[in-house]
């Protein structure tokens, strides 16, 4: 399973004919899980495949920051400034978390 939400804002400045600026947010928001190959074959309701292998429950925040500034010097002379920032938080659960299936199947150690 793949669920994600998520939205951008983005503002654009015009402060003089040779000046202009922009700024942009954005947030993404993911959750994943999936059963893992036993899970599945003892009814879980998809394969390991449909989600890389992946086994557990994964959490994702994406919060990513931008902005710029175009100035023009002269008609043959001009800048682009920009600068961003990408905070990219994942907090992952493991299948079986919590669980301790070789000491119930009595193995030690």
């Amino acid at each position: 399973m793949l669920d994600s939400n998520g939205f951008d804002v983005r503002s654009d400045y015009s402060a003089s004919a040779k000046l202009s600026i922009f700024g942009r947010y954005s947030l993404q928001k993911f959750t994943r899980s999936g059963p893992g190959l036993f899970g599945a074959l003892l009814g879980g309701n998809s394969l390991p495949s449909d989600l890389g292998g992946f086994a557990g429950t994964s959490n994702v925040r994406n919060d990513s920051i931008a902005g710029g500034l175009n100035y023009t010097f002269s008609p043959t002379l001009t800048t682009d400034f920009r600068f961003g920032y990408l905070r990219y938080h994942v907090r992952v659960l493991p299948g079986g978390f919590g669980t301790s299936p070789a000491t119930d199947a009595g193995i030690p150690g």
